[in-house]
């Protein structure tokens, strides 16, 4: 992967052929089908602090989801858990958060999720990139509805971390 990243922090894969041998086994042993998709939706490697994560695009049925590979130590990528919430009042974890947007500017991950129903709404999640137990992690920090986006309501934010500093005060 040294060889492919040539120095950036940031690039795409649209050709199966080019991926990293371990991080193409870790992807098809977690059941996500990719080859049909990465030419559309390419494989996305993004280096943070010193992670390097893999977000690639994986159909299951008629829906799909970007998934996270962490891919820090190279011999042993590891499928990442995004943190979401479950009702009727908890938190879950999920390896399909939706359709995954990195914002390199404010360096947080946005997570689209919506419905293969028309008119239902949609939620977005926004995380940024933790330290966990086992390396990278990520962390939950807002949470966003739009009702109906047939009538292009805008986001409405339903939840926002606080700032954990300013509980302790």
């Amino acid at each position: 992967m040294v060889r492919l990243a040539k120095g950036r922090n940031e690039f795409e894969i649209s050709d199966p052929a080019l991926l990293p041998t371990r991080l193409t086994v870790a992807v098809e042993q977690s059941g996500c089908a990719y080859k049909d998709e990465i030419n559309s939706l390419p494989a996305r490697f993004i280096r943070i602090k010193s992670y390097r994560l893999a977000v690639v695009f994986c159909r299951s049925g008629i829906v799909g989801s970007y998934r996270a590979y962490d891919m820090t130590d190279l011999r042993r990528p590891r499928q990442m858990e995004f943190p979401t919430p479950s009702s009727p009042n908890g938190l879950h974890t999920t390896s399909e958060p939706g359709m995954i947007t990195w914002k390199t500017d404010t360096q947080v991950f946005e997570a689209v999720k919506e419905s293969d129903m028309g008119c239902t709404g949609r939620a977005r999640h926004t995380y940024r990139l933790g330290d966990g137990d086992k390396g990278a992690s990520f962390v939950i920090t807002r949470v966003d509805i739009k009702k109906d986006e047939c009538k292009e309501s805008e986001w409405t934010t339903i939840w926002e971390t606080p700032t954990w500093s300013e509980l302790y005060r």
